[in-house]
């Protein structure tokens, strides 16, 4: 149990550094692009254990490669810090910390994949994706596995089952989307929003919390419209509603890129978005 705890605590400590890593991802920045390893070969990051500590080693899934690439690099250089702060701050009784890196290439294959690469080195812990599509896929193996895994996956049905060893870092769709209604209509005061989400599960998950919470206050949006993963441009359809001009728009997308196309396109044609 006393394991359990310490690599729970670990885990939370860096995922807020990941967190911070990834918070920027949406602005523009100076700093030259992390060199990220080779997909093929894991990356670990590990110091000399000192005498009788050992070592916790730490199994990380993150994006080299698909459509989180963006956010991937963040991730791995992120946790790679804090890997070498907490180990040279001697703050775990001389144990050290040693990082176990795949590249989950946003997929659901690739996710598996990569968690069974890491197994290999027999971890004590994962940290997984933060895609929920992701984290369905790995369930029934981490389920298995019975190794404290933390995620920020924030699909309301991957908690609060049958698998003890999720620990979520990130508040869920449902709460999200309430807060989200709550802050347009009360704070804001505006009653006109539209939905504008991607089309893949985490976008659509979203819209949905977002249609529920508005209809729990008997509101519903003046338009919902969605566009795919990669795409240039959003859809006709959509820009086709700009001589409505909603007061607010709700924009669910997995990746920075996307959210900055979202952003970009609109911007000049809509009020400010959320």
């Amino acid at each position: 149990m006393k394991k359990l705890l310490k690599t729970g605590s670990l885990l939370l400590a860096i995922m807020l550094v990941l967190s911070a890593c990834s918070s920027g991802g949406s602005g523009s920045s100076t700093a030259p692009s992390p060199t990220a390893p080779s997909p093929a070969t894991p990356s670990s990051t590990a110091s000399t254990p000192a005498p009788g500590g050992g070592t916790l080693k730490i199994g990380l899934l993150y994006e080299l490669t698909g459509t989180g690439a963006s956010m991937g690099e963040r991730h791995l250089e992120g946790a790679k810090l804090a890997v070498k702060e907490i180990n040279a701050s001697g703050s775990l009784n001389g144990m050290q910390i040693e990082l176990i890196a795949e590249d989950d290439m946003t997929t659901n294959p690739g996710a598996i994949n990569a968690l069974e690469k890491i197994l290999e080195s027999k971890p004590d812990a994962i940290i997984a994706p933060g895609f929920s599509t992701m984290l369905q896929a790995m369930a029934p193996r981490v389920k298995e596995l019975g190794l404290p895994t933390v995620m920020g996956g924030s699909l309301i049905a991957l908690t609060g089952g049958d698998n003890p060893d999720w620990m979520r870092i990130r508040a869920s769709d449902n709460i999200s989307a309430k807060v989200m209604v709550d802050y347009v209509l009360n704070d804001l005061k505006y009653t006109k929003i539209a939905i504008l989400h991607d089309s893949e599960a985490f976008g659509q998950g979203g819209a949905n919390n977002v249609v529920a919470a508005m209809k729990e206050l008997n509101l519903e949006p003046i338009y919902i419209d969605k566009y795919t993963t990669g795409s240039k441009d959003l859809p006709p359809s959509c820009l086709a509603q700009r001589m409505r001009v909603p007061r607010r728009l709700s924009c669910s997308a997995p990746t920075p890129r996307m959210r900055r196309l979202s952003f970009a396109r609109l911007r000049s044609w809509m009020s400010p978005m959320t």
